[in-house]
């Protein structure tokens, strides 16, 4: 897959759904260290697609293998107005394994209603509430340089999701 990760930052996160329950991850180490999210990670050129990366990032850090993560929407990071990042964001219900901690992450179930946006990190607050509700959305978050939390969100609802999206910035 064409990326450029010395321009864009291109990832993917996926957020795993079971039994009225989510599976989030705890870093470990490194400026997020503590943090709490979905799983997923940067796109590796020999990944063939987005859906190739977050099987492989979701194998990676939980050693569950998704069997059809459904592709849901983008989220857009810019810092003093400049695009920094992109992430494709992805929802799942159906894997075969076991949640295992891997070197990097935590791993644990948490109820719908009892998601840590205490945790995370400050914007996800903002939109990932949209997110797990809503299908198709594209969200731009705009930071000014040394904050971590969202000056500005811009949310697209019923937004048309391209698979390549991030080859028109690199």
């Amino acid at each position: 897959m064409k990326v450029d990760q010395a321009k864009l930052g291109v990832g993917t996160i996926c957020y795993l759904h079971s039994n009225d329950s989510y599976l989030l991850g705890e870093k470990k180490y490194g400026g997020a260290q503590g943090k709490v999210n979905g799983f997923g990670g940067k796109i590796e050129t020999t990944d063939q697609s987005i859906y190739d990366a977050v099987k492989r990032e979701f194998r990676e850090e939980t050693s569950i293998q998704l069997n059809a993560p459904k592709y849901c929407g983008i989220i857009e990071i810019f810092k003093n107005e400049t695009r920094k990042a992109i992430f494709y964001l992805f929802k799942a219900d159906d894997f075969i394994g076991q949640p295992q901690e891997s070197e990097e992450m935590k791993v644990y179930w948490v109820k719908n209603t009892e998601v840590p946006f205490e945790k995370m990190w400050a914007s996800d607050a903002l939109w990932l509430p949209l997110f797990l509700k809503n299908d198709n959305i594209r969200v731009k978050l705009y930071f000014q340089e040394g904050n971590d939390k969202a000056d500005r969100m811009e949310v697209t609802f019923n937004a048309t999701l391209d698979e390549t999206y991030h080859e028109n910035f690199i």
